[in-house]
């Protein structure tokens, strides 16, 4: 039996937690009025729930948080990233910081990679295939060879 995981924002759940702490709103309400479960609401409430869900991630969040920048930056530019360079990237920085220990010979799994993009959906959509950034430069290199020069 596969269990339903609520989508919500931890900022949605402090306000609800706030609102019922500050009696503003039964606990019914509170889960109603910020789309939260009301069972993870009132364990939460109570205390017992205030841990994270799921093993451990491999680096920290402020870590993850520099390789999110990394990729939304080089997407923002316009050079969007295919998942060996992501691949890349980590491996470089655990070599850097001398960490020889966490994936075999430094380089992320396609699994550590999808439970990556599923923490930080916002990457999503700035990954590439190979093939489609092959095309992309065959595109440019074509409308440059055709004399479209800017200015």
């Amino acid at each position: 039996m596969k269990i339903k995981k609520e989508k919500y924002s931890q900022d949605d759940m402090d306000k609800a937690i706030e609102a019922v702490r500050d009696k503003k709103m039964s606990l019914r309400q509170a889960a109603k009025a910020f789309s939260v479960s009301k069972s993870t609401l009132f364990s939460k409430f109570q205390g017992r729930h205030l841990g994270t869900v799921g093993a451990p991630t491999y680096f920290d969040q402020s870590v993850e948080k520099q390789f999110v920048t990394i990729i939304t930056f080089m997407a923002d530019i316009g050079l969007g990233m295919t998942k060996n360079q992501i691949f890349q990237i980590i491996k470089n920085y655990l070599n850097d910081t001398k960490q020889n220990y966490i994936f075999e010979n430094n380089t992320p799994t396609k699994k550590w990679l999808e439970n990556f993009q599923r923490r930080h959906p916002i990457i999503s959509n700035t990954i590439h295939s190979e093939q489609s950034l092959k095309l992309q430069s065959e595109i440019f290199a074509n409308w440059f060879k055709k004399g479209n020069l800017i200015g």
